[in-house]
């Protein structure tokens, strides 16, 4: 184990500049550059910087590793490896750190996935001093953390299988991404925007095909009764709500009465949260025998027309038509929310029954495709933690 002021010998903030929304000038790093945990080169910033020779020693070098030192508790230590593309100059800006390996002692990929690491992230609070809205360390006490130190042909090949590893982990993603895609391209293709119903299908207000129902903030107990509860941590990039595994289970001293519990086929919303990506995003419960509940903060949907399918009802709700429009109501500074109010008067065209089984059936062979890639990437995942575990834990 060594400190990583012994490996890392460059560790900096970045240069403070004043940045604009005006495109022009060289680039330059800012939190949301690594947002998502890699180089995002369409969130960089500008300051009509013509002239790099000023910044020379602030441009970022192949393998330097950027990390979030001033972000909320949750984001605090993200890091991104940056790889350089062609003769691109891009500006170290502030409030990111750039730490730069001895290439004699540590391997750039070695180091990034050490960082990327829980071993690596349980010791932040050790260094990290908190205020009202952020959290912050500083590059002294950094340098005091410890990592592990192989060899650097140990380095080497353990930063091999890390990347081909995540490498798959990425390419089963993006084919699961792709699938959702094709379902919303043979969506529109098939029926048209919903909002502006291109094809004149009969349309019926949302309310008038169904009913509403607020879910309960549940007074969670120690010990009774268990059963599961879907929260808006549970409201991924899914369609259906299939494998209920990570759906979180509470304790109750007595079961929920009836309309508390889910039935196959009714779709949850989102109804409030400060995470405005989130409101209005919904899922289809999945036949199952399981009771399930839902949280307070959705709001079941249970579609009681006999021409309208909900697997193309819930796929009009997906689209960002139609999530735009149900956040035109969204209410608060800070937190977004739609009510029953919004969804009952939302217009949903209804094309023929036998189109819409058509459609029903191709997303079921689609589904199957992405039932066995999600498999596999859990697979993936599951492989990746373990390697992460063994080498760094």
């Amino acid at each position: 184990m060594v400190r990583l002021g012994d490996v890392f010998p460059y560790i900096r903030n970045g240069a403070s500049i004043k940045q604009n929304e005006k495109i022009s000038g060289f680039p330059i790093t800012r939190i949301e550059t690594i947002a998502d945990g890699n180089i995002n080169r369409n969130r960089m910033g500008y300051a009509g910087i013509k002239k790099i020779e000023p910044y020379s020693s602030y441009i970022l070098q192949d393998g330097d590793i950027l990390m979030s030192h001033i972000n909320s508790v949750k984001h605090l230590g993200k890091v991104a490896r940056y790889i350089r593309l062609g003769d691109e100059c891009i500006i170290h800006g502030m409030n990111l750190l750039n730490l730069r390996v001895d290439n004699k002692q540590l391997n750039s990929v070695f180091a990034y996935y050490f960082l990327s690491s829980y071993y690596f992230k349980k010791q932040l609070p050790n260094i990290t001093k908190n205020s009202v809205n952020q959290s912050s360390f500083n590059i002294t006490a950094l340098k005091e953390l410890q990592m592990p130190l192989p060899s650097l042909p140990r380095q080497h090949k353990m930063a091999e299988i890390l990347s081909y590893t995540n490498n798959l982990i990425e390419k089963r993603k993006d084919q699961i991404k792709k699938l959702d895609l094709l379902v919303k391209a043979l969506f529109v293709a098939m029926f048209g925007d919903p909002v502006t119903n291109p094809k004149g299908w009969e349309e019926k207000l949302l309310g008038d095909c169904g009913s509403f129902k607020n879910g309960i903030n549940y007074c969670q107990l120690n010990d009774g009764m268990v059963i599961k509860c879907i929260g808006v941590g549970d409201f991924g990039q899914l369609y259906r709500i299939d494998d209920l595994h990570g759906i979180s289970e509470i304790y109750l001293s007595s079961e929920p009465s009836e309309e508390f519990i889910l039935k196959d086929h009714d779709i949850i919303f989102v109804r409030s949260n400060g995470n405005k990506e989130l409101v209005g995003r919904s899922v289809e419960v999945f036949p199952r025998e399981e009771k399930i509940t839902f949280s307070g903060f959705c709001i079941r949907y249970r579609n009681e027309n006999e021409n309208l399918l909900t697997v193309y009802l819930n796929h009009v709700l997906h689209l960002p038509s139609i999530k735009t429009k149900l956040l035109i109501d969204g209410r608060g500074a800070n937190i977004q929310n739609i009510n029953q109010r919004t969804l009952s008067s939302l217009r949903v065209p209804l094309p023929p029954l036998p189109l819409q089984t058509r459609f029903a059936e191709i997303v079921q062979q689609i589904d199957k495709g992405r039932f066995v890639m999600q498999e596999g990437l859990t697979k993936l995942e599951l492989t990746y933690k373990a390697l992460m575990q063994q080498y760094f834990g």
